[in-house]
């Protein structure tokens, strides 16, 4: 291991309807989804699964139940009914319904000391950075190099060491393009076809290829609740799509020295 990169991952710190303890609700690389049940984590609403004894009786974890608000479920069929058996305990009776059933109720969270709070949890995790060996050695004549630096005025030596670490960048940089195209699942609404249609000039056709680059993004954003794309790594047959889209210029790369963003 040559480092350990540390961040901070915000998670629930109980469990509360739907919503489970340890869930991630925020970390440097998404944000958890806003389901139903998040939308009421803080909230007094809750829609809690629960298995129902042979009489039909269960507990509720959230108490005391709002006084004013008689409990459904949400799950059963027509006709099953909720009854309160104890609002300070959270007990009640199901008719009409067996087994596992899900409940929606209020409880009381205005009252004051609380039963119980949802609890927000921060966590520290950590991503380990570990060394990939690689290895390479050079060789070359003492009359090659004679020649080089008689003929070209050239270190042999430098020139082969240089090219051989060269070597090894390139190789390290294309692993990494290569593991981010592994690793990033697929979606086939992100295509886009460079056969010019009927009616329209081949410039006004790759115009549209900007509200593909735009669905990615989108499809980015979506999966991460947090980050939309800000470059792109591409193949040197979409460069020549980009080179006819308005506003796409080139970076300039005179002082570039390894990886570096095209445009």
């Amino acid at each position: 291991m040559t480092g350990y990169v540390q961040y901070i991952k915000f998670i629930a710190g109980s469990n509360k309807g739907g919503v489970k303890q340890g869930d991630v609700f925020n970390d440097p690389f998404k944000l958890g989804a806003m389901t139903d049940d998040r939308v009421n984590y803080t909230a007094s609403a809750v829609v809690e699964e629960v298995t129902l004894e042979g009489d039909g009786t269960a507990t509720l974890a959230w108490t005391p139940l709002n006084a004013g608000f008689v409990p459904q479920v949400v799950n059963g069929e027509s006709g099953v009914t909720v009854e309160v058996v104890d609002a300070a305990t959270g007990a009640i009776k199901v008719t009409g319904a067996s087994g596992t059933v899900k409940v929606k109720y209020l409880y009381d969270n205005v009252v004051i000391p609380q039963n119980d709070l949802p609890v927000y949890n921060a966590k520290m995790e950590g991503i380990a950075l570990k060394a990939k060996a690689r290895r390479i050695s050079i060789y070359y004549s003492q009359i090659a190099a004679f020649q080089a630096k008689q003929e070209l005025g050239l270190d042999l030596g430098q020139v082969l060491s240089e090219q051989a670490c060269g070597e090894l960048t390139y190789e390290i940089d294309t692993e990494v393009v290569k593991l981010l195209d592994e690793i990033t699942p697929a979606d086939v609404t992100v295509e886009f076809n460079k056969t010019v249609p009927a009616g329209i000039s081949l410039k006004q056709h790759y115009e549209g290829f900007v509200e593909t680059l735009e669905k990615g993004s989108q499809i980015i954003y979506d999966r991460t609740q947090k980050h939309s794309a800000n470059y792109m790594v591409c193949a040197s047959n979409v460069k020549t799509v980009l080179a006819l889209t308005t506003g796409w210029k080139a970076a300039n790369t005179s002082k570039i020295n390894g990886p570096y963003f095209a445009g």
